[in-house]
């Protein structure tokens, strides 16, 4: 996964720390990107609701999506 700070509210968000090293946390976010999200754990919420504090997602209608720009090969 490449990773870039992006501009949100005119504040710059986005810190790539938040993913490096943290293997568990990328696939996490990459299955919310894909929407292979469900079922969750308690462990992948936790991770989940931390990515909605930090902006990187959305949750609405109890279905997550990520809430920054996301670029495919495709």
């Amino acid at each position: 996964m490449d990773f870039f700070d992006y501009r949100k509210g005119g504040k710059g968000k986005g810190d790539q720390c938040d993913f490096y090293g943290k293997e568990q946390y990328t696939h996490i976010f990459c299955d919310i990107c894909r929407g292979e999200y469900a079922p969750m754990g308690e462990y992948e919420k936790e991770i989940a609701a931390e990515m909605i504090k930090k902006g990187y997602v959305i949750r609405e209608n109890d279905t997550y999506r990520p809430a920054v720009p996301v670029y495919t090969s495709e």
